[in-house]
């Protein structure tokens, strides 16, 4: 009966706090964060239609291949260490974990140019990827400031610099769209859209350097060979687990760009490309705020706080699963006519894509924002990769058959977009799994 007490008092006191000012404030730096990411968003949306009339399907396409390599090789820069700058209690230890992130960063830079140098011309022509040649310059660099921003990002979140982290958000996608629209209106093409990418994904490096340099610096005198050893041994199941997950993660969300690219043409490349950009806003800037805010919260809880935890994380999916209903049943209902309204008649096809793959990102908008926080802070790492193992090999069967049968488009996407429903579904299953047995 007195354990049964105790029990009781401890539950009664963990739902008191989560309905407390901890759980207000914590779903108002999700709102600060969600708000911003989707200020950025909404600035994209409005000046898509500009950009559509502008640029056309085709180097769209182009555009569309140079961010799927670039998102293929972009986890080998940090090792992935960077993903655990949230989790030690103290700085001194987080501060050894970014400056061993910055020698691997400096490492895999040196050699991607020399391999660049050496054999970039026929790598891309092996991977069907001619039309970026022109511009191999461009990758180093988006290597190595994609690899800088995640280290400040993740700093950002361990520092629960959300502000900071909004104020970056909005400016990247007002100086991305300005360089699109700009460049493109002076003929730069595609060379346009791919410069406002990088500026979009990157372009706050300098506004996080001011904003957290005198704390990295008033930690800087704790770096050591010993520390960095010492942490490098006890995350290094993030290199090890994370790098081949994020590679196929990262493989099995370009599949279709590289598919479309290699079966069709660029035409209907840049149609599928810009569904599933359309389509990734909700879950990017939702998935983004919610899941860099749910992040610093549970690490900063430990993973002794199972039940904690598990009443935060009920939460957060119930909020979701409400919040995903209503855009995704819009693209479902009328996303051909949405797409060629606002797009162009050209663009009707993209609309249809968009209406097809929206059943799959329903669930991937409940899972992607608390999927991350949950397998770093109890350090399940492996469950990471044989989830993405599982994923990869679903969209890799699904592409495989539809050249086989010599399948059109439409039935390309509609397996592609079945098979993934099924995948996240069981995924959002072991997520949750996970969290009810840490309860115990």
């Amino acid at each position: 009966m007195k354990k049964q007490r105790i029990k009781s008092t401890v539950k009664e006191r963990l739902a008191s706090l989560f309905s407390s000012n901890e759980e207000k404030q914590l779903f108002f730096n999700m709102a600060k964060l969600t708000t911003g990411e989707g200020i950025g968003r909404l600035i994209g949306i409005l000046t898509t239609p500009i950009i559509t009339r502008i640029y056309s399907p085709s180097e769209m396409g182009v555009m569309a291949v140079f961010i799927s390599l670039i998102a293929i090789v972009a986890p080998f820069g940090t090792f992935r260490y960077s993903l655990a700058i949230p989790l030690p209690k103290h700085d001194n230890s987080a501060i050894n974990i970014v400056c061993a992130a910055l020698c691997f960063l400096s490492l895999t830079s040196v050699l991607l140019i020399v391999t660049l140098l050496i054999g970039g011309k026929q790598i891309l022509m092996l991977l069907s990827m001619e039309s970026i040649i022109s511009y191999i310059w461009l990758i180093p660099i988006a290597f190595l400031g994609h690899g800088i921003f995640e280290l400040l990002s993740q700093w950002g979140v361990r520092k629960k610099a959300f502000t900071a982290l909004t104020k970056t958000s909005v400016k990247q996608k007002i100086i991305g769209v300005i360089a699109k629209i700009g460049l493109g209106l002076v003929g730069i093409k595609p060379l346009g859209l791919i410069v406002g990418d990088l500026l979009n994904e990157m372009g706050g490096i300098t506004s996080l350097l001011r904003t957290f340099r005198k704390d990295i610096l008033l930690n800087k005198r704790f770096i050591s060979r010993l520390k960095i050893r010492y942490v490098l041994r006890r995350y290094s199941s993030f290199p090890k687990y994370r790098i081949p997950s994020q590679l196929l993660l990262l493989l099995a969300g370009n599949i279709p760009i590289f598919f479309f690219a290699w079966k069709f043409d660029s035409a209907a490349t840049g149609q599928i490309a810009l569904a599933r950009t359309m389509l990734s806003i909700p879950v990017t800037f939702i998935g983004y705020s919610v899941g860099k805010v749910f992040f610093a919260e549970i690490a900063a809880m430990g993973s002794h706080s199972g039940q904690a935890i598990y009443l935060l994380t009920r939460n957060v999916i119930k909020n979701l699963t409400k919040l995903s209903l209503v855009p995704f049943s819009i693209i479902i209902l009328l996303g051909p006519f949405i797409f060629r309204t606002f797009f162009g008649v050209e663009w009707n096809q993209a609309g249809v894509y968009a209406r097809i793959m929206a059943f799959y990102l329903l669930v991937q908008f409940v899972y992607s924002p608390i999927s991350d926080g949950i397998f770093n802070v109890f350090e399940r790492q492996s469950f990471v990769f044989l989830l993405e193992l599982s994923r990869f090999f679903i969209i890799l069967m699904t592409f495989l058959l539809a050249n086989w049968l010599n399948w059109d488009a439409l039935h390309t996407v509609s397996a592609y977009s079945a098979g993934l429903f099924v995948q996240y579904s069981i995924s959002l299953f072991v997520v949750i799994n996970i969290i009810k047995k840490s309860k115990k």
